[in-house]
């Protein structure tokens, strides 16, 4: 029972962090752009680091709950095809971005591993 208990908590602790450096990965980067700074600066600086963080994090919650970590292809390669929305201060945002996020959605969904049968 404490061993579910301990996942559960994983769970929902992989869930907060995720969901603040999902959001950090999108305001940070508005928010550089907003004060005017190069786009590179607002992508490098702000963006990087925080994407890097998710990946990590990501690729441990998965290797915790013994998911193949041959998910985290899908955050590393981007493909910019498709429908896209020019937001403001010159950014966009693909529909084929949300191909990233498939990983921390299996990290969210997934439960960790069962505890193994006592035999007698």
């Amino acid at each position: 029972m404490e061993t579910s208990d301990a996942s559960s908590k994983e769970t929902v602790s992989y869930r907060w962090r995720s969901s603040i450096l999902v959001a950090a990965l999108v305001l940070a980067p508005m928010v550089a752009l907003a004060m005017d700074a190069p786009r590179w600066a607002a992508v490098l600086i702000f963006g990087l680091p925080v994407y890097v963080t998710l990946i990590v994090t990501t690729w441990r919650r998965l290797r915790a709950v013994r998911l193949s970590q041959g998910w985290i292809v899908l955050m590393l390669v981007v493909i910019h095809i498709g429908p896209y929305w020019e937001g403001p201060w010159e950014s966009e945002f693909y529909l084929t971005d949300l191909i990233a996020l498939i990983p921390v959605a299996l990290g969210w969904f997934t439960r960790g591993p069962r505890p193994a049968a006592l035999t007698a």
